[in-house]
């Protein structure tokens, strides 16, 4: 079981603004497939399974936002702004918690979108 992690964004700030970057050979998996999680209330949780092979990368965009992960082995809650990235492993039960209104977080995932792979039993995702 491999528990979940962060990573730092690269980020170079100049007086035009801000550029932030990650290569992708600098993580576990190979990426394939990017999408956007936003929320309109701070209420919403998003997330709410696990997964049986792939990883996913976590990046909030506009705001800080809180991961809650756990696994057959461990419990974390990961607070997440500018410059973080969580990367979570298979296998492990994720749930995102936005801190603002219209919040959002880019999700890098090294599988392509494939029903069967989801774990939506929290008991049987810790019981992996």
């Amino acid at each position: 079981m491999i528990d979940p992690y962060l990573i730092s964004i690269d980020r170079r700030v100049d007086k035009r603004g801000l550029l932030s970057f990650l290569e992708f050979n600098s993580l576990p998996c190979q990426v394939r497939r990017i999408f956007m999680i936003s929320v309109n209330d701070v209420k919403t949780t998003r997330g709410g399974h696990a997964h049986k092979t792939c990883w996913q990368v976590f990046i909030p965009c506009d705001s800080e936002i809180t991961v809650d992960t756990k696994n057959s082995v461990s419990s974390r809650v990961f607070k997440l702004g500018q410059g973080d990235g969580l990367v979570v492993p298979p296998k492990n039960w994720v749930e995102l918690h936005f801190l603002k209104p219209n919040a959002s977080t880019l999700v890098l995932a090294s599988h392509a979108y494939d029903p069967e792979d989801y774990i939506f039993s929290k008991e049987s995702a810790l019981s992996e």
